[in-house]
């Protein structure tokens, strides 16, 4: 996970230092209609907000006013997918960091093979 490439380009030539890509554990979640980061991983970039959106989840039973951050999504050195409007939210004790949502599986061809509990993420 990492600061987008817009905001690389027009932070870069104002001589600010843009954080590195960082390692995160991620799940999909395809009920999750965008991807999600923990304020952890928000605070390890030192990105800020770009907007809010409101998202409902299984825990709540009103909708939550959330920051939302424009990200790129590294899934190796050579595969990112680039501008991603991630939300930020608390995920109560998770051994993730991030949700992959459907706003990068509308990208791809998810396929879960259950009896292997194997999947394949195809772009």
């Amino acid at each position: 996970m990492g600061p987008s490439r817009e905001l690389i380009n027009a932070l870069t030539p104002l001589g600010v230092r843009v954080a590195s890509p960082q390692l995160v554990t991620a799940v999909i979640d395809t009920g999750a209609h965008s991807t999600v980061l923990n304020p952890d991983v928000v605070s390890r970039l030192g990105i800020k907000p770009v907007g809010v959106a409101s998202i409902v989840t299984p825990s709540t039973t009103a909708a939550l006013t959330c920051n939302r951050y424009h990200v790129n999504v590294y899934f190796s050195e050579d595969f990112v997918v680039e501008n991603v409007f991630a939300i930020e939210a608390r995920m109560g004790g998770v051994p993730y960091q991030c949700l992959i949502g459907r706003d990068i599986l509308r990208l791809a061809t998810l396929t879960y093979a259950g009896p292997r509990n194997q999947f394949t993420l195809e772009f």
